[in-house]
């Protein structure tokens, strides 16, 4: 850690400096540019390292957008997109829904009462490390601020609902495999499972929403 001692200032350790140096650079941007000061900035933004799901729809995770000065962004559009899990599915979304959806793998979310952007997810599927997140257009998930989001799912096999199949397959996940993470503490252990029997009998509604079709085209399907 860096000290000062009778008034000498020591030179930041090069950790230290690969922090400052970001945030330096994006004070300037903002100073020189009224604009960029209102904007998403990607290193001072709240983004969770997991995205936890049930098909039901009963798991909520929030995304907080904030400026370089540490302002919230109310009234800013995030989206979640999952382009990268190729098990990834949409349940049709309760009504009405928390979410729009823009495509068969992105959904959005304005933000609100303090930046933040609540999603409750009903979708099926998992994956480890690929969920980009973006805020306004603003990457948030990069190589400098924050990696890539894993998509956690209690419905552990993909099905759509939550049973003692799903049960069986998180007891024999490995203690470091991200996705019998359940509850996004970092490790996989006993209280993962416990967050898993509090959904047990969860599901996905029959009807299915449209997935990865080449059809799809322009349309998008949105739920208000």
């Amino acid at each position: 850690m860096a000290r000062v001692s009778e008034g000498v200032g020591v030179t930041p350790e090069p950790a230290m400096r690969q922090i400052i140096f970001p945030i330096a650079i994006s004070a300037i941007v903002c100073l020189c540019d009224p604009a960029a000061a209102g904007a998403p900035c990607a290193y001072c933004s709240k983004v969770p390292k997991c995205i936890i799901v049930c098909p039901q729809g009963d798991i909520a995770d929030t995304v907080v957008v904030m400026t370089i000065y540490g302002n919230p962004q109310d009234g800013d559009a995030v989206v979640l997109s999952f382009d990268e899990c190729p098990g990834f599915a949409l349940c049709p979304p309760s009504s009405p829904a928390s979410y729009t959806i823009l495509s068969p793998t992105s959904v959005q979310v304005v933000t609100a009462n303090g930046g933040m952007a609540i999603f409750a997810l009903r979708v099926t599927g998992a994956c480890a490390g690929a969920v980009r997140i973006t805020a306004r257009g603003v990457l948030l998930t990069n190589d400098h601020d924050h990696p890539l989001s894993a998509l956690v799912n209690v419905d552990q096999n993909g099905d759509g609902v939550i049973t003692t199949a799903d049960e069986q397959i998180l007891a024999a996940r490995a203690p470091d495999d991200p996705l019998g993470d359940l509850n996004c503490d970092g490790v996989h252990d006993a209280s993962d499972m416990a967050v898993l029997m509090a959904h047990l009998g969860h599901q996905c509604p029959s009807s299915a929403v449209p997935t990865r079709a080449a059809t799809w085209g322009s349309l998008k399907i949105r739920y208000h």
